[in-house]
């Protein structure tokens, strides 16, 4: 989602069109991230109840976000 320019020190840009990249992919893409950085050891095993609230969570997350992308939060952002 993201390109390191050669700068120095580095910036870092969208690496495709801002409409094109939907927010529920950027955070879809920050969770996985983060789940990849834990060690087997941390992970926690898994409980159905607290599967359940989460499952909920990305449901209300997926409908609130919808189809938006980067390009419509950036707009929102400069029209307040």
């Amino acid at each position: 989602l993201i390109l390191e320019t050669a700068d120095d020190p580095p910036a870092y840009i969208p690496a495709r069109s801002i409409e094109t990249i939907k927010l529920n992919d950027l955070l879809n893409s920050v969770r996985i991230a983060e789940k990849e950085t834990l060690s087997v050891e941390t992970r926690v095993p898994s409980v159905p109840e607290v599967d359940n609230i989460i499952s909920t969570l990305d449901n209300a997350f997926n409908k609130t976000l919808g189809e938006k992308t980067l390009r419509d939060l950036v707009i929102s952002r400069t029209e307040t």
